[in-house]
C-alpha cells in the first residue's frame, strides 16, 4: 500500500510556531510595560514624545527584539521541508537519504572558472517528498514516479550514522553526473488494467529525453525484481508542446523602461521554467501575471496567442519570447 500523496508544499500556510511580527506592536508593549513600572517615579512621562531619551531607548530595544524573533522564525522554517532553502533543505533531504543532484560539473580550469550547476530547491524538495516511495518496489503511482526519476542508478556510497540515541540516519549518495540528473519530471498513468505508462521529461533543451535515458529507464522499470508480475510497463518520452510569446507592455510614467522590461522578461522566463513540466498549462492569464511586474500598467498579448493545455504525457516549452514596450506608452 502506498503512502504517496501529491501534497503541494508551496500551498501550505506557515505553522503556528512561526510568529507574526510587528515592530510597532512590540514597541507599544514595551512602552506600556515601562509606563506601568515607572508610574510612581516618572508620573508625567509621555511615551508618545519621539524625542524622549527613554522612547529612543525603547525603539532600539524593540528593533532588536523584532530581529531576534525573526531569527527564531527563520530557524523554525529551516527545519520544515515546505520552507527550507539552500543548505537547510539539503540537511532536511539527508534525513531521507537524498542529496542535491549536480546537473553540470562546470570547469574549475576555465578562465574564469565555471562553477558546478545543481538542481533547484523545488526539484530537490519534490524528490525528497518521493523518497519514502523507494522503500517499496514499483506498483504505486509514487513508487513508479520515484524510480522513473532515479532511473535505477545505484548509490556510490551508503553512510549510516547514529547522531543521537535511538536515531539512525542512512544516507545514499548518487553519482551527480549520472542519468538521473538529466530527468526533470515523470508522470505515471494506468492506460488499461495491467498496463502502466511512464512518461519522462528531460532537463536539457525543450525536455526531449534521449534514447539512452529511455533505454535505461525501460530496463529498470521492467526489471525482474522491481515491476509487479501483473504490470506491463511502457516507458516513453514526453510530447513537447512548444509555444511562442509575443507581448507589449504599457508602463507607468517614471520607472526606467529598460529596467521594467528586463524584470518582465526575467519573470516570464521564470514562469516558463516552472511550467515546463508534465501536465502543465500556460494560459493568457498566466502570461499576463508573469509580465505584470512593478511598473507595468497593462499587458497586451498577441491576438494570435492560443492557450497551451497539456495532458499528463505532454509538457509546454517556451520556444521564443518577444516582449517590448508599447509605442506611445
Amino acid at each position: 500500500m502506498s503512502r504517496y500523496a501529491a501534497v503541494d508544499l508551496s500551498a501550505l500556510a506557515a505553522p503556528n510556531v512561526v510568529e507574526p511580527l510587528s515592530y510597532e506592536t512590540i514597541l507599544a508593549e514595551l512602552k506600556a510595560a515601562l509606563a506601568s513600572a515607572t508610574a510612581a517615579i516618572i508620573p508625567d512621562w509621555n511615551p508618545d514624545l519621539e524625542g524622549d531619551v527613554l522612547v529612543k531607548l525603547l525603539e532600539v530595544v524593540a528593533y532588536r527584539e523584532a530581529l531576534l524573533r525573526q531569527r527564531v522564525n527563520d530557524a523554525a522554517r529551516a527545519r520544515m521541508l515546505a520552507f527550507a532553502r539552500g543548505s537547510d533543505l539539503e540537511h532536511e533531504a539527508a534525513r531521507y537519504g537524498v542529496t542535491r543532484l549536480m546537473l553540470d560539473p562546470g570547469d574549475p580550469h576555465a578562465i574564469p572558472p565555471v562553477p558546478p550547476t545543481y538542481e533547484s530547491d523545488d526539484d530537490l524538495r519534490l524528490r525528497t517528498q518521493l523518497a519514502p516511495e523507494a522503500l517499496t518496489t514499483a506498483g504505486s503511482e509514487g513508487s513508479y514516479t520515484f524510480h522513473g526519476l532515479t532511473v535505477g542508478e545505484r548509490p556510490t556510497s551508503v553512510q549510516i550514522e547514529a547522531p543521537t540515541a535511538g536515531v539512525v540516519v542512512m544516507t545514499y549518495t548518487f553519482d551527480p553526473t549520472g542519468l538521473s540528473a538529466k530527468i526533470k519530471d515523470a508522470n505515471v498513468e494506468r492506460t488499461v488494467p495491467g498496463t502502466v505508462r511512464v512518461t519522462l521529461l528531460g532537463r536539457e533543451g525543450d525536455g526531449t529525453v534521449s534514447p539512452e535515458i529511455l533505454a535505461a529507464a525501460r530496463a529498470h522499470l521492467t526489471g525482474k525484481y522491481l515491476v509487479p508480475l501483473n504490470d506491463e510497463v511502457l516507458v516513453q518520452g514526453a510530447t513537447i508542446r512548444p509555444y511562442a510569446v509575443a507581448a507589449s507592455l504599457v508602463v507607468y510614467e517614471g520607472p526606467d523602461r529598460d529596467v521594467v522590461l528586463a524584470a518582465a522578461r526575467a519573470s516570464l522566463a521564470a514562469m516558463a521554467e516552472k511550467r515546463h513540466a508534465l501536465g502543465e498549462m500556460v494560459t493568457a492569464d498566466v502570461i499576463d501575471a508573469a509580465l505584470h511586474v512593478a511598473g507595468v500598467r497593462r499587458v497586451i498579448l498577441s491576438p494570435e496567442w492560443a492557450d497551451v493545455v497539456c495532458a499528463g504525457t505532454e509538457a509546454p516549452f517556451m520556444a521564443s519570447a518577444a516582449v517590448d514596450v508599447a509605442e506611445g506608452a
